[in-house]
């Protein structure tokens, strides 16, 4: 009995050794579970908050708008690209055989502008484009998806291939499909420096920048011209590519088409006596940009025209898709457009050197140009750079 009356004390201080071991042990588990907890909301938080700056994208992008040829008016942020105005042209001369005018007598502004055809196949680089057009059928498609892969090593975004291009609606309907793809992708001969976030606008901040400033070396620079210089608010730079192009900007144009514009900085250009190259003292600014959008030209879906035959045609399907990436290294830009024609085989009646900044940050407008060739093959008017980049903030 003494004995075991002796271990009572033994037995009540393990019993509590164990109880607070339990008791730490338990704490230890609900910390590293909270933790990870924690770790699992912020993923998930994470993960929504770039669903959400993805989905913002994408519906920015809708926002950015198209025009048709270089003549059209722009308004905000606009883009350009002559693959639309190409199948235009095929459809125009290969098929319909004179100018279209529609039956109803409602065209839609640009209409003169495609028909006046200011941009042709002689504008541009035979190697920048694949061009196709011919009777609907499988085995078109296959050989315009064959054609595109091959060339550019690219699948079509507005080509469904799943689509069974060989049903027919009416043997007195025969479907045409005029198609073009125009893919570029430039490398600058130096990577510009990646320059501190900043504003765009009053409105605007966060904004990725990539240029040149006082320390960046002079290989970087001479890979800029100044084409015209009045201010910090009026000038237009070139930079030149490894493919032979000018990637071109001018801020703050006045002017309402890219047609005019260009025709205007080259003017400018002309007659601008001062230095034409990026001194030490100079800085430039260009915001990074990335866009993906599709244009589907509705007001021209069920349009009806005679060709020159008198027969009817009919337009089923007018569709165009332009994507740009532009950053330190270079760019990329691809653009497809698709009319598909119905043709009825029926007859119808029928100063100083001082420092000069060359600072983006404002509207602006970029242009695309082959050395060689006289019209850029790409335009965009730049107003608001969320549409651009992810991360941008509003003021």
């Amino acid at each position: 009995m003494e004995n075991k009356e002796k271990n009572k004390p033994i037995v009540l201080i393990v019993l509590m050794i164990l109880i607070v071991i339990a008791i730490l042990v338990a704490i230890v588990l609900c910390f590293l579970m909270k933790k990870e907890n924690i770790k699992n909301n912020e993923n998930i938080s994470t993960n929504n908050k770039q669903e959400e700056t993805n989905v913002e994208y994408e519906e920015n992008n809708d926002n950015i708008e198209v025009v048709p040829t270089m003549e059209d008016e722009i308004k905000n942020d606009t883009a350009w690209c002559p693959t639309f105005q190409l199948v235009w042209n095929d459809m125009k001369n290969e098929v319909v055989k004179k100018d279209i005018e529609f039956i109803d007598g409602d065209e839609p502004d640009y209409l003169d502008n495609l028909n006046n055809e200011s941009y042709k196949e002689d504008d541009i680089s035979e190697g920048l484009y694949f061009k196709t057009w011919g009777e609907k059928s499988n085995e078109l498609k296959e050989d315009i998806l064959n054609g595109i892969k091959e060339k550019f090593n690219e699948d079509s975004s507005i080509i469904d291939r799943d689509e069974n291009w060989d049903e027919s609606k009416s043997p007195d309907i025969i479907n045409y499909i005029f198609y073009t793809m125009l893919k570029r992708n430039f490398n600058f001969f130096t990577e510009f420096d990646i320059l501190e976030k900043g504003n765009f606008g009053d409105k605007y901040k966060n904004v990725q920048y990539f240029g040149i400033d006082k320390n960046s070396k002079e290989e970087i620079r001479n890979q800029v011209k100044v084409l015209y210089y009045n201010s910090d608010d009026d000038f237009a730079i070139s930079i030149f590519t490894q493919e032979n192009d000018n990637v071109i900007f001018v801020k703050n144009p006045k002017d309402k088409d890219f047609k005019t514009i260009y025709e205007n900085l080259l003017k400018e250009s002309e007659k601008f006596d001062g230095d034409i190259s990026i001194q030490s003292i100079d800085e430039v600014k260009i915001p990074n940009l990335k866009f993906n959008l599709k244009k589907e030209y509705e007001e021209l879906i069920g349009k009806t025209f005679y060709n020159s035959e008198s027969k009817e045609c009919k337009i089923e399907k007018a569709i165009q898709s332009i994507e740009l990436e532009l950053d330190n290294k270079g760019g990329k830009i691809k653009s497809e457009a698709e009319i598909e024609q119905e043709l009825a085989t029926a007859y119808v009646q029928p100063g100083e050197l001082e420092s000069r900044k060359f600072y983006l940050d404002d509207n602006f407008v970029m242009f695309v140009k082959e050395g060689e060739k006289d019209l850029p093959y790409f335009a965009l008017n730049v107003n608001d750079i969320s549409k651009y980049q992810d991360d941008v903030e509003a003021e």
